[in-house]
């Protein structure tokens, strides 16, 4: 799972329902690695479920805030949502 995770992170993903059940079988539903988390809401925006895309995100971010993809895929989430004063306090945090 994990060179299936890496490709999804760098690579360019379609809806793919099979390959979504799959990760959340191998993960839950909730997974407790950002890495997961982030695979599998890419997958989530790419069928057009933005509220799991976004709350997988956030739990990726809270998991791992120190880790550049996380904190980068939340802040461009806070921002395609128009949720301006998050995405403030956010970068404020991240420059501390």
């Amino acid at each position: 799972m994990s060179s299936l995770l890496a490709h999804l992170r760098t690579g360019a993903t379609k809806a793919d329902p099979v390959l979504a059940d799959r990760l959340v079988a191998a993960f839950g539903p909730d997974p407790s690695r950002a890495d997961a988390c982030l695979a599998v809401a890419k997958l989530r925006t790419a069928a057009g479920d933005d509220a799991e895309a976004a709350r997988l995100t956030e739990r990726a971010f809270r998991l791992e805030p120190t880790r550049f993809e996380t904190a980068e895929a939340y802040l461009s989430r806070l921002v395609r949502r128009g949720d301006d004063g998050t995405a403030a306090k956010l970068v404020a945090r991240l420059a501390t």
